[in-house]
């Protein structure tokens, strides 16, 4: 067997509990544990499959979206399921002040590429039993991504920066100095740090990398360390580094703390620190494996970050639950998941909710991986 399958094979048993039972804690009705040694995934959900990108919890129910565009809900307490938009759902954000909803109400094909170039789009806000639409707005490129920054949201494009001006809601247009990378697999990971955004992208086996956005002079910049002459040396290197989390180092004010992950032949990850421009390697687990009489080094890749309470972080990767408030993380396996309709999830952890997703399956060799997504 090719060395690079054999270790993907490896963690996706780790990832499906083989190593071992381990207790579970009891679930709310509507949500039936999965058999020990179930061989096949869960048929996913009827419009979102198995493809999810992006979920987040709020107002008591798990929201997610995915590759098919649609937003669909689920109750954490009962497992209700309830569909809001069955395609043409861009990305989705959250904060004490609202939950919002970009999407589509027009695309305009494009006449260089399959798919869209630009469109109408709205952000939609939740009252609490439907969704409000706001004024529309037009773009001649797609929308990456919404920012629950402040008291209205922010939309991103690859080549501006739209904000609401009034209490009717309407658009003023900032364009960006410089451009902002594209995503064909979900919408980039963000983090707002006072004036500063700071936007991670997954493209897989293409990389990804992190941009900074200043929001005081709208200057794009790139943040990028190769320490090395290598194809894809880092730490962190936007041609082969998959960025897929990111949070705000406790620890150190100013600075963020990012994931990388990737399994695709092989694999590799790390948990990185950045304080402005400067990169450093905060955590890396290297797994070494003898093949045809030579070495091989992989290492764990993370999937999603999240902050812990009262200080620290939780990262995620295939198989494990890591809960870092030093350089020395506790690790915690992760039991059989758990099935929510037709997702798998695990709620083991106390104010924590872990999604399997597929999505990663467009970009690269994954398979299943994990996506951490925080309770209220």
């Amino acid at each position: 067997m090719d060395a690079g399958v054999g270790r993907i094979l490896i963690l996706l048993l780790m990832l499906l509990g083989c190593a071992g039972p381990t207790p579970k804690l009891p679930t709310p009705d509507g949500i039936a544990p999965i058999a020990t040694g179930e061989p096949t995934p869960p048929s996913g959900d009827p419009l979102l499959r198995n493809r999810i990108s992006k979920g987040l919890a709020y107002g008591g129910r798990l929201w997610l979206t995915g590759g098919s565009g649609a937003l669909v809900s689920f109750g954490l307490s009962d497992g209700s399921r309830q569909m809001h938009f069955a395609d043409q759902v861009v990305d989705l954000a959250a904060s004490d002040r609202g939950l919002w909803v970009l999407r589509s109400t027009a695309l305009r094909p494009s006449a260089d590429y399959p798919g869209a170039a630009g469109g109408t789009y709205v952000v939609s806000s939740w009252t609490g039993s439907s969704f409000r639409d706001s004024p529309p707005f037009n773009l001649p490129e797609m929308p990456l991504a919404v920012i629950a920054n402040g008291p209205a949201p922010l939309v991103l494009s690859p080549h501006t920066l739209l904000s609401q001006i009034s209490d009717r809601g309407n658009w003023r247009q900032r364009p960006l100095h410089g451009e902002l990378r594209g995503s064909f697999l979900a919408p980039p990971v963000v983090l707002g740090m006072g004036d500063l955004v700071y936007i991670g992208h997954n493209r897989g086996e293409w990389g990804g990398g992190l941009q900074v956005l200043n929001l005081a002079t709208d200057i794009v910049s790139e943040v990028d360390q190769r320490d090395g002459r290598g194809l894809c040396d880092g730490p962190l290197n936007g041609d082969c580094d998959p960025v897929t989390g990111l949070v705000p180092a406790t620890d150190e004010p100013g600075c963020i703390v990012a994931s990388v992950g990737l399994i695709h032949m092989d694999a590799h990850g790390r948990i990185l620190k950045i304080c402005s421009r400067k990169v450093s390697t905060l955590f890396e687990k290297i797994h070494t494996e003898e093949w045809n009489g030579r070495s091989i080094e992989t290492s764990e890749p993370f999937y999603g970050l999240t902050a812990a309470k009262p200080r620290g972080f939780w990262a995620v990767a295939p198989g494990t639950l890591y809960r870092f408030e030093g350089k020395t993380p506790t690790s915690l396996s992760l039991p059989n998941p758990t099935q929510l309709g037709g997702l798998w999830i695990n709620r083991d952890q106390p104010g924590l909710l872990i999604l399997y997703t597929e999505v990663n399956r467009a970009v690269s060799l994954s398979g299943v991986t994990p996506l951490l997504i925080p309770l209220e």
